[in-house]
């Protein structure tokens, strides 16, 4: 059996080695910096236990709600569920391998495709760095104008997330299938986008929920701040969370640890907050995380292994019907809204045209019924 070396897998796990030799020497030379600090109090970490959760709790619904329009119907409990279970594997494995399972999981479960869940997760993050960088851009402005402190490349970072996010929702449309296998996967991530993006009230109460996890981030950073004695009001915690939502871009070690703690302390030091002080704040976090996630991920893992999809459980005696009915849906899917919006625009086409007699051809009036469009 011939070894595969894997590049990826070897430069996150390189990368996460370097981070921790960098942190354990960092605390060893600040040591008499880090007794300095004392827990003022202890017991909000309980308070962050619970926004924690409910952060996944949103993550969880906005993943129901993506995957709705793809005809992939999950119940609000399997959504927290999955949640959890992609933050634990994200945890365990580099370069994000939660999403991977979650991917498996909707394959064997719900019979779905990869490229529907490629489109989806897209379009979470499209959503999710679109509020992130207009509170950014919000929250940079009004620092300045009371402290009167100014970071120009952050100020760019969110600009330019804002603007390529507002191109992506704004201007989409369906790609025709070529005779490329390797091409049609991609078109058929992009249709996948299509089919969600026309949903506006799937995008609108995406964008919401992105915004108001954005919140909850900040208010636990604020908490996390609090219990060392360190005063953050709530725009430098916004500012602090939505630099923190869009470095998940470049967070390819498990769960991004090392590099989220390390994009806290560097947006800190733009508002004036000591590293010593931030990273204590954003380790504070961490261990939360990671104990809540080794706690709930493998028990959500275990429970949806051993649970029915939520579309079996709506009447058992139709689990047969509605399997096979998903199984077509999904075979058929982005072919059928491909060929639908292709007969709009033919209806549009041709119902302008006149025949040679100059009577007008009614081809929209004759087809256009029978299609129910």
């Amino acid at each position: 059996m011939r070894f595969k070396f894997d590049i990826k897998k070897f430069l996150s796990i390189f990368i996460l080695i370097g981070l921790i030799i960098w942190l354990i020497t960092y605390l060893y030379l600040h040591s008499n910096d880090f007794k300095s600090l004392s827990l003022v109090s202890p017991w909000l970490i309980i308070v962050l236990i619970v926004l924690f959760i409910a952060n996944y709790l949103i993550i969880g619904l906005a993943t129901k709600i993506l995957l709705k329009p793809l005809y992939i119907k999950l119940g609000f409990l399997e959504s927290i569920q999955i949640a959890f279970m992609t933050g634990f594997y994200n945890l365990v494995t580099p370069f994000k391998g939660g999403f991977a399972a979650r991917a498996v999981y909707l394959s064997k479960k719900h019979n779905s495709s990869y490229t529907d869940f490629v489109a989806a997760t897209s379009a979470n993050y499209i959503m999710s760095f679109l509020a992130a960088g207009m509170l950014g851009i919000i929250s940079v402005s009004i620092i300045f104008l009371y402290k009167f402190t100014f970071n120009l490349p952050v100020l760019l970072i969110f600009i330019a997330t804002t603007f390529i996010c507002l191109i992506l929702v704004y201007f989409y449309k369906l790609i025709p299938f070529t005779k490329y296998p390797i091409l049609n996967y991609f078109v058929a991530i992009i249709n996948s986008y299509y089919v969600i993006r026309k949903n506006k009230q799937t995008i609108i109460y995406t964008f919401v929920l992105s915004f108001v996890q954005i919140i909850i981030g900040a208010i636990m950073l604020m908490i996390q701040f609090r219990i060392f004695n360190v005063p953050l009001n709530f725009i430098e915690a916004i500012f602090l969370s939505s630099i923190g939502m869009i470095g998940l871009v470049i967070a390819i070690t498990p769960a991004g640890i090392g590099i989220s703690e390390a994009i806290t302390v560097f947006a800190s030091l733009i508002i004036g907050i000591s590293p010593v002080s931030s990273l204590s704040a954003a380790l504070l976090g961490r261990v939360v995380s990671i104990i809540v996630l080794f706690v709930l991920g493998p028990l959500s893992s275990y429970l949806l292994m051993k649970a029915r999809p939520y579309h079996q459980r709506i009447d058992p005696r139709k689990t047969d019907v509605i399997e096979s009915a998903y199984k077509d849906m999904n075979n058929v899917y982005h072919k059928t809204k491909y060929l639908k919006d292709e007969f709009r625009h033919l209806v549009g086409k041709y119902s302008r045209k006149r025949s040679k007699s100059g009577a007008k051809i009614h081809f929209d009036s004759k087809y256009k019924k029978d299609y129910g469009l």
